[in-house]
């Protein structure tokens, strides 16, 4: 169904166009979401509001056995993590005189655009409060002193035997890496762009920046594997409603979205997270 700028009462009670608004602005906020990126978070679609998942203890490996040398059979340990999902609230309201005025400029797209950066935002400073949970601590990265790659070294030490699959900061730390990376005495050659994101060479990561990340802790960087992984994203089910209010004139659409974000799956013997690094910068 198409979704276009004249709206009536009818069309907004229509449960198919309720549905379509909903997928357009959930669709539209990955745009704006900078860490809802698979390098920095696994996504998965669940049903329900409760989850159990599942874990296993990594697998021994044996090596270098000789001529008629057994192994010593190790069965890991499974558990499970359980996760609650809670609900996002968007409400999206006309006024009775935009439902009266069918020739007012398209104010669904205004309305879907709105949503969805606030429900991206939202989302980010979910993510990013997950990854800064219980990260493991890098050694401090002294950007007068040190390339940006002997942090980038230390974290990738210290996510093993998981790969690094992208880094994460804010705004202030992202300045400064791309300062260090491209103008300082350690600039670090062959930095590319894919889709607007810097890739990092030799590692080939993103630099991915949120602004939320900032208001968590401005001085940090996150070094993250998805294989872990860091966090999950469990994203569940939606439901819509169409009310009038009558105290504003208007008819509201109600969207509730429910969802979580888990981090801390896999720990260190220290009990951190080993998907995740944070290293200060000194």
């Amino acid at each position: 169904m198409a979704v276009n700028g004249v709206i009536t009462q009818d069309k907004l009670k229509d449960i198919l166009y309720q549905r379509q608004i909903i997928n357009d602005v959930l669709i539209a906020s990955q745009s704006y979401g900078s860490l809802m990126n698979p390098a920095i978070i696994k996504r998965v679609a669940v049903n329900g509001t409760k989850v159990s998942l599942s874990t296993m203890d990594a697998v021994t490996i044996a090596t270098d056995l000789k001529e008629f040398e057994a192994a010593s059979v190790q069965s890991p340990d499974y558990g499970s993590v359980d996760v609650d999902l809670y609900a996002d609230e968007m409400r999206i309201a006309f006024s009775d005189e935009a439902l009266m005025n069918p020739t007012i400029a398209d104010p669904m797209a205004l309305a879907k655009a709105n949503a969805a950066v606030g429900f991206a935002y939202k989302l980010d400073y979910k993510i990013g409060t997950a990854l800064n949970l219980t990260p493991t601590a890098g050694t401090t990265w002294d950007y007068d002193a040190a390339s940006f790659l002997d942090a980038v070294a230390d974290a990738v030490g210290k996510l093993a035997p998981y790969r690094l699959t992208g880094i994460a900061c804010g705004a202030t730390a992202y300045g400064q890496i791309m300062s260090s990376v491209n103008s300082s005495a350690f600039r670090v050659s062959g930095m590319t762009v894919q889709n607007g994101i810097n890739i990092l060479p030799g590692y080939n990561v993103p630099i991915i920046m949120s602004t939320v990340l900032d208001s968590i802790d401005s001085d940090s960087i996150y070094f993250v594997s998805n294989e872990a992984p860091g966090a999950y994203l469990f994203e569940g089910q939606y439901k819509a409603r169409v009310y009038d209010d009558p105290d504003t004139r208007s008819t509201v659409l109600q969207a509730n979205v429910w969802n979580a974000v888990k981090s801390n799956i896999r720990q260190t013997s220290s009990s951190t997270n080993k998907g995740v690094v944070e290293t200060t910068i000194g």
